[in-house]
């Protein structure tokens, strides 16, 4: 029983391997979770404005005299809402994945298990 279970953890450790080095893929995944969904960035977008005494309005990171942000505050403010989008996306977990160690990579075996019991995910 011991061989097979590190069978399956060398299985496992190859898969992830494979997730990671996809650079292209994990690109992609990176684009489509920092933007969508829309709503979520845009709401994050406000708050992370707000903090820097900034409003985003019309798509937008402006002052409150509606003049641009300079491009590194718009920068900055878009750095953090791309982390927050990471970190909280529950979309990402939909897709049976995780973004951990700055990579996305499968959900593991527990993690599974547990959104079969709670979500009757198969």
């Amino acid at each position: 029983m011991r061989e097979f279970t590190r069978q399956g953890e060398r299985n496992l450790d190859f898969l992830l391997d494979l997730y990671r080095k996809d650079k292209g893929y994990q690109q992609e995944l990176r684009e489509h979770f920092t933007n969508n969904p829309q709503s979520m960035r845009e709401m994050l977008l406000r708050i992370e404005a707000s903090a820097s005494d900034l409003e985003f309005i019309d798509g937008e990171i402006v002052d409150q005299g509606g003049t641009p942000a300079d491009e590194l505050t718009q920068e900055k403010i878009n750095n953090r809402v791309d982390e927050q989008m990471l970190l909280s996306n529950g979309t990402i977990r939909e897709q049976q994945l995780q973004y951990k160690d700055g990579f996305f990579i499968p959900l593991d075996y527990r993690d599974l298990k547990e959104m079969q019991r709670t979500e009757g995910v198969r």
